[in-house]
């Protein structure tokens, strides 16, 4: 049986700096360099942050000017809510499903 050590180390040789990250390793999975795969979910990380930050009236522009940013901090959260779920049985992260008047299902 592999101890957690084991996993751990095992995670960390194929996903390098991405163990950490459900994003990452799907991208390191898909062939992308995991320095590379470590930046861009550091990027939508940034761009769902910045989102989340907005007010009623500023996501209300990007979802009529700009909804590809709304979209893909909406799927970069649907990544990360759908792997927390399968871990902890919980989601925490919101999407921008509404603002986006349920065009990303």
């Amino acid at each position: 049986m592999i101890t957690k050590e084991e996993n751990r180390l095992n995670l960390q040789l194929k996903y390098g700096y991405c163990v950490d990250t459900i994003v990452g390793r799907h991208l390191v999975d898909g062939g992308l360099a995991d320095t590379r795969a470590v930046k861009i979910n550091q990027a939508l990380r940034d761009l769902f942050s910045a989102c989340s930050d907005c007010d009623e009236r500023n996501l209300k522009i990007l979802a009529d000017k700009f909804p590809w940013i709304l979209e893909t901090a909406n799927k970069f959260s649907q990544i990360e809510n759908e792997f927390e779920k399968k871990v902890s049985g919980t989601s925490f992260n919101k999407t921008f499903d509404q603002v986006l008047g349920g065009k990303n299902d």
